[in-house]
């Protein structure tokens, strides 16, 4: 029997044209790498890759799991064919130290254990009562557990295809960002040289991590990765300041781990009804009105280009002013005597994944729902399509998500105080491109029939 063939990863130039199309039927989990997709203006540096070639037809969708919406449902297991079976990415190296890369894989559409209505874990997807490894008669399936195994392996593949294509890319390597030379932009990690080898992957979804690393890897907790580049601030006090980081010595192709976050789900919010000005004579969109009510003294706004170094400032996660001009965002200001200048107390951006970020609250005004009103705020003008905007986050299908560090108590609260569900865990990891190398080439030693 010859061998099975290798995947291959084929570049998507267009990918609004040739990848979206593929992604969508798949959101929510595909939205970290949707948005970042959709996210305009596109980064000059940015390739995409997938494991399929461009104009590749969309296959037809069966039954996938959706939004949940609720904690007793459960995510039923996605049998589409091998031909269905795909992983992408978007990268680009020149954006050290924040996030290079985003990958999606349709393993991530398997069921994975969850919680069923009686908080009972649940495998695959199965029914209530089966625990995945019996059918209804109770007869252990071998043929299942084989099917599982070969998807798995192909999962692996088509992962591992992925990250060679871009160890093997001649996109510019990473580089300081010269906008942010100051604070956090000097190129290093933690105080360490940036490694032209290590690749800062972020959202990967926690069922892909037995896909990149190897039993035989060891961990030891460390912090060598800034905070994840969308992780939301809430201005709780036990909140992690810096991100552990679990690094593998083994034969994986990660370098490093980062902490267990929660990526919430916040589904669309309705657009606004038109005020009486907008519905006659007028071509422009209506503007969004306020969702929530603030304490006297205090006005909605967006920021403005002065306000974002104050941002970076406030933040101990990489970031850059060139970055946050590009991201959709809502403030709130406050003029408690009623005259003066206004003072610039709380802002919150969806970032290029969809995701809200940089949510920031002056201490000494904090404890009166500014936090929550100021992200529904931005949730409801995000639900508004502007003219030439079609592709840019927040718009469409109307999702965007929200990653909480599973000790951030705050975190969670605004998420959920915003409609957010807990879907799944996320992290950031640490690629290692040289191990990606490695792995690639044994691959193709053992495809060419040697080694077996």
């Amino acid at each position: 029997m010859s061998p099975t063939p290798l995947p291959q990863a084929h570049h998507h130039p267009s990918p609004l044209s040739t990848l979206t199309s593929h992604l969508l039927p798949l959101v929510p989990q595909s939205l970290p790498l949707l948005r970042r997709i959709q996210h305009q203006p596109p980064s000059p540096h940015s390739l995409v890759f997938a494991t399929f070639p461009p104009g590749s037809p969309c296959p037809a969708s069966d039954t996938v799991t959706g939004y949940l919406g609720n904690d007793d449902a459960k995510r039923v297991k996605r049998r589409r064919g091998s031909e269905s079976e795909f992983a992408a990415a978007w990268v680009d190296r020149t954006r050290r130290p924040e996030t290079e890369c985003w990958v999606f894989s349709t393993w991530e559409m398997n069921g994975r254990v969850t919680k069923g209505s009686e908080g009972k874990e649940e495998v695959n997807g199965g029914e209530e009562g089966n625990n995945g490894q019996e059918d209804v008669e109770g007869e252990f399936v071998e043929g299942e557990k084989k099917e599982e195994e070969d998807e798995e392996e192909e999962a692996r593949l088509n992962l591992l295809a992925i990250l060679n294509a871009i160890a093997e890319s001649q996109s510019p390597r990473p580089s300081p960002l010269e906008h942010n030379a100051g604070k956090n932009g000097n190129g290093n990690v933690n105080g360490k040289e940036s490694n032209d080898d290590l690749l800062i992957i972020g959202s990967l979804h926690e069922s892909l991590l037995p896909l990149l690393t190897a039993p035989t890897d060891r961990f030891e907790e460390k912090r060598v990765l800034p905070r994840p580049s969308n992780a939301i601030d809430s201005n709780d006090s036990n909140a992690k300041e810096a991100n552990d980081i679990i690094d593998p010595t083994g034969r994986g192709v990660l370098g490093s781990i980062g902490s267990p976050i929660i990526k919430y789900l916040i589904p669309p919010s309705p657009p606004p009804s038109p005020s009486p000005s907008t519905t006659n004579n007028s071509t422009s969109p209506p503007k969004p009105s306020s969702t929530s009510i603030l304490p006297p003294g205090y006005t909605y706004d967006e920021l403005q280009a002065e306000d974002l170094e104050t941002c970076v400032q406030r933040t101990d996660i990489p970031r850059t002013v060139a970055t946050l001009a590009t991201w959709r965002n809502a403030c709130v200001r406050y003029n408690g005597q009623g005259k003066g200048e206004e003072e610039l107390i709380a802002w919150v951006f969806i970032s290029s994944d969809g995701s809200l970020s940089c949510l920031f609250v002056e201490p000494s005004h904090r404890g009166k729902g500014i936090a929550r009103a100021v992200v529904r705020r931005l949730i409801m003008m995000s639900s508004v399509v502007q003219e030439g905007e079609k592709h840019r986050e927040g718009t469409g299908d109307g999702w965007v998500s929200s990653d909480v560090y599973l000790d951030n108590k705050g975190g969670r609260g605004v998420a959920m105080g915003v409609g957010g569900t807990e879907a799944w865990v996320c992290r950031w990891v640490g690629c290692d491109l040289a191990r990606v190398r490695e792995a690639w080439l044994l691959e193709e030693w053992k495809a060419a029939g040697r080694g077996r």
